[in-house]
């Protein structure tokens, strides 16, 4: 035992003798959180139960009442009663997790997170608290992994799994981490491990087929044929599913089977999602509308200290690697996928003027508290396209990238993936997705033709074919001198929360617009529909 420690318990008693009895506890949890077998503090938590108390007080009732009516009576309110409820029972572990669950419901983790542990302390066998426990750990480490905190969230998972070591979710979030990281063998060891507590878990094997080559003797292939034949699932599981199918039967070369469980994935997603392309249609002819409105106006505002580059495009276009590329510049921060513009513009109805500067100046805002002291920010939200009219206009020193990939092969690889976040839900549907592509060349050469020179197009299949002199182009183009670095991309070593995280580890390759040439079969009539576009 530490000298800290000793001291510590010395203080405790101190405050019992004092009667400060809250502090005792507090400092007791302490210790027994970082040392559980320390006998001296698990018993000073007990006498204190029996100072306090004398006899363990009847709660369960109060406790049960308001966890029955959680959903119906405001947070707030719920979470004062509860609190007046600590004050009469500060020592009572029920108390201390009706709290943690009434923190972890409005997503208030850490404070969650300390009321589970002070259960725990106050009651060691608290079963229900270990468990919730490990729940609030494994999902603040989801919401960390949503703000790019990727290793706080890899501590969180790792807290859940060392609570309950047969927690399959958590591994499977630890896994995603991992290969957000570039750490692949411990994706694979983490996704394998999820798998090997929970053969029959969807998302599990969807992840695992993202991950690692499906052979056909593998056992988890095994598990996805064999659960889809039982056909138990409900509909999102049913989707996830097919996805992993798909992508096993392709790895094998079955592409005739890997279509049709491609089909059928986005089939059933398409109609979770209830997706209309109308929406969308009626949307870009608002925003081209008000971008030739602004063009007309005078709202101005300057980067301040952080410059702006928007890498855009269709999703699957390729522009994670143009990020990579960027990113690997001494003075260029890698954001990633901002969902800033598109959670704020989404919310801004009509798209007013002044409502659109007030994004943009939050905006401003936002990346230079993230850029890390250096001049340029790549924001690399492909979707983001839809507000290039917006950025030129009000923002003219924004630089903007317009990444563009063979057709048919931006097509199909939208169709082919499940994406994890939503925004591209278009594309579940051939004629959809072929629809939203049209709707993008059209605004972006609308756009054009607004800001003639300010958008600097990128064809994709020109930079895997002729790298360097693609990527000194591209970087004399944004008047940013290039660096070595820039042009070995794979050696840059950085996080990449994106589909193609995979992908941008590598060596830039050729060929990869090729791959939808093995499903040309199936897809004559999105070949038909993009060649009338053209």
């Amino acid at each position: 035992m530490s000298i800290g420690v000793n001291a510590q318990i010395k203080k405790a008693e101190r405050s019992i003798n004092n009667n400060n009895f809250v502090i005792a506890a507090e400092l007791y949890c302490e210790i027994v959180a970082k040392f559980p077998n320390n006998e001296k503090a698990k018993k000073g938590l007990s006498q204190l139960q029996q100072v306090f108390y004398g006899t363990k007080p009847d709660v369960a009732q109060q406790v049960e009442g308001f966890l029955n009516n959680a959903n119906n009576i405001d947070a707030n309110l719920l979470l004062n009663h509860a609190k007046t409820l600590l004050a009469q029972y500060p020592f009572l572990a029920l108390v201390h997790n009706l709290c943690g669950v009434l923190y972890a419901r409005y997503q208030n983790f850490e404070d969650a997170i300390s009321s589970y542990q002070k259960a725990i302390c106050f009651d060691p066998l608290f079963q229900d608290a270990k468990n919730n426990l490990a729940n609030a750990y494994n999902n603040y480490g989801n919401l960390l992994v949503s703000e790019q905190h990727y290793d706080s969230a890899l501590h969180n998972f790792s807290q859940a799994i060392e609570l309950n070591n047969k927690f399959h979710e958590a591994y499977n979030n630890l896994a995603n981490v991992f290969y957000i990281m570039g750490e692949k063998e411990k994706a694979k060891a983490a996704i394998r491990k999820a798998l090997n507590i929970r053969p029959n878990f969807p998302e599990g094997l969807k992840n695992y087929s993202r991950m690692c080559s499906v052979e056909e003797q593998d056992p988890f292939f095994k598990s996805m044929k064999d659960m889809y034949e039982q056909q138990k699932l409900d509909p999102v599981q049913l989707s996830q599913l097919c996805f992993a199918l798909g992508k096993s039967y392709e790895d094998q070369n079955e592409f005739d089977q890997a279509f049709s469980f491609f089909h059928k994935g986005n089939a059933l997603k398409k109609e979770i999602l209830s997706y209309d392309i109308l929406e969308d249609e009626k949307m870009f002819q608002q925003i081209l509308e008000r971008t030739r409105e602004l063009v007309q106006l005078s709202f101005k505002i300057s980067p301040k200290g952080v410059t702006p580059i928007f890498v855009v495009g269709m999703p699957r276009s390729g522009t994670t690697l143009v990020e990579q590329i960027l990113a690997s510049h001494s003075d260029i921060y890698g954001a990633g996928e901002l969902i800033y513009l598109n959670n704020k513009m989404s919310r801004t109805e009509g798209f007013i003027p002044e409502k659109v500067v007030d994004v943009l100046e939050g905006y401003l805002q936002h990346i230079t508290k993230l850029a890390d002291k250096r001049s340029f920010l790549v924001d690399k939200m492909p979707l983001n396209f839809r507000w290039t009219g917006f950025l030129l206009s009000i923002i003219p020193e924004a630089k903007i990238i317009d990444v563009r990939r063979s057709a048919i092969a931006t097509c199909w690889s939208n169709f082919k993936h499940d994406f994890a976040t939503g925004g591209n839900n278009f594309s579940h549907n051939l004629q959809d997705v072929s629809a939203y592509y049209k709707m993008y060349k059209n605004l972006m050469s609308e756009f054009s033709q607004l800001f003639p020179g300010q958008i600097i197009t990128l064809d994709y299949e020109n930079l895997t074919n002729t790298p360097e002199q693609e990527i000194e182009a591209l970087f004399r183009k944004l008047n940013i001198k290039i660096e070595r670095q820039c042009l070995t991309p794979h050696e840059t070593k950085r996080n990449v929360h994106t589909a193609s995280s995979g992908q941008v580890r590598e060596k830039i390759y050729k060929g990869s617009s090729q791959q939808w040439k093995n499903y040309e079969n199936h897809l004559t009539s999105l070949l038909k529909e993009l060649d009338d576009n053209n």
